[in-house]
């Protein structure tokens, strides 16, 4: 009895220590749930990391909104989210790559907020193929031999006509 209540315990305090570390927003497939707007979250620890990541179909001030991963061809593409414990005078880079080739189908980088605060981009999908793509993001950081980290990524369709 003391094993299985001790099992239990055990299981909750994996299971409440994932929920900081969702990866919805990261390459799961999954488009993530947004009902409405939020502020800019605390950081949870001194980490350089994503936060609040949302893809969709439209901005809502600094925000994407309309949260989904699958657009028609020459839908625009919203993509916003929070960089946590970045340095003044960093800056942050999407790539837009079509998986079936992984071809870089659109770059574009631009400095991060002067506070903590949302960073959006916005790809305009006319001319692009129906088919998997993938949005990567990066940021700079300290190292000169390595001028661009990886922070996430996401996984979004182009439907058929």
């Amino acid at each position: 009895m003391v094993r299985n209540a001790l099992a239990t315990v055990v299981a909750c305090l994996l299971l409440a220590g994932c929920r900081g570390h969702d990866t919805a927003g990261s390459g799961s497939g999954a488009a993530p749930a947004r009902a409405e707007k939020k502020g800019v979250p605390e950081p949870r620890n001194a980490d350089v990391y994503e936060d609040a990541f949302v893809i969709g179909r439209a901005m809502d001030g600094d925000q994407a909104a309309d949260a989904t991963d699958s657009f028609k061809p020459g839908e625009r593409v919203c993509v916003s989210w929070v960089v946590q414990n970045a340095k003044p005078g960093w800056e942050t880079r999407v790539e837009w790559t079509r998986l079936r080739d992984h071809k870089v189908v659109a770059t574009e980088k631009k400095p991060l907020p002067s506070k903590p605060g949302f960073v959006s981009f916005t790809a305009d999908t006319t001319g692009w193929e129906p088919g998997s793509y993938q949005l990567v993001k990066q940021i700079t950081g300290d190292d000169p031999n390595n001028p661009w980290r990886f922070l996430g990524s996401k996984d979004l369709t182009i439907r058929p006509k």
